[in-house]
């Protein structure tokens, strides 16, 4: 009697154990990386180079810090060169390696502080941003090369690190802006409202856009070509702007009455 009472409370007990703890294998990459600092806002400033595959940009984050005392923050950055950092306007030390870029503060960053950090970097990606068709063979109908030449983007998942020096991870919302001058025959496209266009004597037009809602980083995105851009609204009045290749054009039949 004595040992089946022990063995009913063994049982008991592990029966008990198992009801509030889960059982499961270990997955590393499961969950959101835990964060030292809140990214508030990335202003991007780009020159691109579609020919040689290349981005050039300086890129501001605005943050503050989640704990007490932030010594050191990890951007990703893969591949990406790094030429200059700046806290606050004054140059800071940093560190880089195959995932990206550690930045060091002295004296530490305290709580309830807001910051600016701005990096110049050049970068050749393979993913992330994609330039299709300038080095391609001229064909001979020159619309066709036109609308070949294209310039976009594709971040999700976590693919905009590859072009940007960034947080780059949806635990952390962010507002955004891009800066951006192109060759004038080209239309550019971002995220948000476009503050401005204007056409400059190099030849060039200057894009802004600024998305004042909080999105995960993966979502900002670029689209640069040869297109008619029409703009409309949705039903509950948001500016909706679908694009077309020029060549497209959409013919509207109206019956004769």
């Amino acid at each position: 009697m004595k040992n089946t009472v022990a063995i009913l409370s063994c049982l008991i007990f592990v029966i008990s154990v198992f009801a509030q703890h889960d059982c499961y294998l270990r997955d590393p990459d499961a969950g959101s990386r835990s964060r030292n600092v809140d990214f508030k806002h990335l202003k991007l400033n780009l020159e691109l180079l579609p020919e040689k595959g290349m981005v050039k940009g300086v890129v501001e984050h605005t943050f503050s810090p989640l704990q007490k005392e932030v010594d050191s923050i990890f951007l990703d950055a893969p591949k990406i060169s790094i030429q200059k950092v700046l806290l606050n306007d004054k140059e800071v030390k940093f560190d880089t390696n195959d995932k990206g870029l550690i930045i060091h503060f002295q004296p530490a960053l305290k709580w309830e502080t807001t910051h600016k950090l701005t990096i110049t970097y050049e970068a050749t990606p393979k993913k992330g941003i994609y330039f299709l068709g300038w080095n391609e063979a001229t064909p001979q109908n020159k619309t066709l090369a036109s609308v070949r030449k294209q310039i976009w983007t594709q971040g999700q998942g976590i693919d905009n690190r590859h072009w940007i020096p960034m947080y780059d991870d949806m635990n952390d919302k962010i507002t955004s802006e891009i800066l951006l001058s192109f060759d004038k025959k080209y239309k550019v496209l971002s995220n948000g409202k476009l503050l401005s266009f204007k056409e400059q004597k190099d030849g060039t037009m200057s894009w802004h856009y600024k998305m004042t809602y909080a999105h995960a980083p993966y979502l900002i995105m670029l689209g640069i070509g040869d297109y008619s851009i029409r703009t409309t609204k949705t039903k509950r009045g948001v500016d909706f702007i679908p694009i077309f290749p020029k060549p497209l054009n959409l013919l509207i039949v109206t019956p004769k009455t």
